[in-house]
């Protein structure tokens, strides 16, 4: 890493190359001289999209260029590549946001055991809502994803995890897969309730295609961290039980006070 580089902004893109140019531009618009753009080219077939590639390495931007191989392996070639001590995804086809990096960086300075800052999101295109991830909840983490792609955190959780998991089953949820990774590493998240990017949401995309396929997703995350999901089912497992346990001791205190009160 560099004295200068302290963030590494990873655009992988797949023949997104009409909205490429606005992507790109929202992190070069936010005029951060700490922070490294790289775009991977994830086997990009349209004449327009390689256009914009070749304009963007003409102008200095990092381009890597591979054959297609999904998301996963996109945000890995694009890694490998960068400097900077905290990483930050951005789909080809969205737009980030300026001014909650600076507290993102503030929060994970200040706190060595955070390594993950996120927040919500605005959605453009089909969709106009706002997607609100709301504080970290482990239990809801591990039961589905609510932390979206765009979340700035550690470069040394990715290392951990030996990259972005590139098994085809969970392509489109493979930032879920690192988050569950990093929970097992006891990596802490912070929320910070603010618009960190526009998401653009489209009739048809690899998320909701691989929502489809929730079933086999969730199977998958839970068998390669099944110590932790083992972890959390003993932890529920004795909260029932002192539930249990203290409904028992209530109701017996219930019939003690009634018996004195009747005079038995």
């Amino acid at each position: 890493m560099t004295n200068r580089t302290r963030i590494s902004v990873i655009v992988p893109c797949f023949n997104h190359g009409q909205f490429l140019e606005e992507s790109v531009g929202s992190v070069i618009g936010c005029g951060r001289k700490d922070t490294e753009l790289i775009v991977v080219d994830d086997g990009s077939t349209d004449a327009r999209t390689q256009d914009e590639l070749d304009k963007l390495s003409r102008h200095g931007v990092t381009v890597i260029r591979q054959e297609n191989k999904g998301p996963s392996a996109a945000r890995n070639a694009g890694l490998r590549s960068a400097c900077g001590q905290y990483i930050l995804p951005l789909d080809a086809d969205d737009r980030l946001r300026d001014g909650w990096i600076d507290k993102a960086l503030r929060i994970v300075d200040e706190n060595p055991d955070v390594g993950v800052v996120y927040g919500d999101a605005q959605f453009f295109g089909v969709s106009k809502e706002r997607w609100r991830s709301g504080p970290f909840d482990a239990d809801r983490l591990l039961a589905w994803n609510y932390i979206l792609a765009c979340s700035l955190f550690k470069r040394s959780i990715w290392e951990q995890a030996g990259g972005y998991d590139e098994a085809k089953v969970v392509q489109g949820f493979e930032d879920w897969e690192l988050w569950i990774g990093a929970l097992g590493h006891n990596w802490k998240f912070v929320y910070l309730p603010e618009i960190f990017f526009d998401y653009r949401k489209g009739g048809d995309s690899m998320f909701t295609r691989a929502y489809e396929s929730k079933y086999a997703i969730a199977e998958y995350v839970a068998r390669k961290h099944s110590p932790l999901y083992r972890e959390a089912l003993l932890r529920h497992e004795r909260e029932q039980l002192s539930i249990v346990a203290a409904a028992r001791h209530l109701g017996e205190l219930i019939v003690t006070r009634t018996k004195r009160k009747c005079g038995f």
